[in-house]
C-alpha cells in the first residue's frame, strides 16, 4: 500500500498480488468533507492525472517483470536512491547464506 498526499486529496493505493503474473490494484481517492461539499467540486482532473501516471507506472512494472522472467536475466541495477532496499536484500541473502 502507498499513499499520495496533496493539499486537497489523498490517493490510497493497495496492491494485491494474485499470482506470479497477476496483480490487482485498488485506488481510493479521499477528499476532505468541505472539499466534497463545495458546489464546484470536481475530482475529474485529479483522477485523470493519477490514472495517467498509474497507467505509465504499471506499464513499466509489467515490462520489468517480463524481463526478470527471461532466462537471460542475471541481475538488476539499484539506483543510488534505492540504498535501503539494496541493504534489505543484502541482509536477507546473508541470513539465508546465499550472499
Amino acid at each position: 500500500m502507498f499513499l499520495d498526499i496533496s493539499g486537497t486529496s489523498t490517493l490510497a493505493t493497495c496492491i494485491h498480488p494474485r499470482g506470479p503474473d497477476r496483480t490487482t490494484v485498488v485506488s481510493e481517492y479521499l477528499f476532505r468533507p468541505e472539499v466534497v461539499d463545495d458546489p464546484g467540486f470536481d475530482p475529474g482532473e485529479i483522477v485523470e492525472f493519477n490514472e495517467l501516471v498509474n497507467r505509465q507506472d504499471f506499464a513499466v512494472c509489467e515490462r520489468v517483470q517480463r524481463g526478470v522472467r527471461s532466462r537471460a536475466f542475471t541481475h538488476g541495477v539499484y539506483a543510488a536512491k534505492d540504498e535501503l532496499p539494496l541493504e534489505f536484500n543484502r541482509r536477507y541473502l546473508a541470513v539465508r547464506g546465499s550472499s
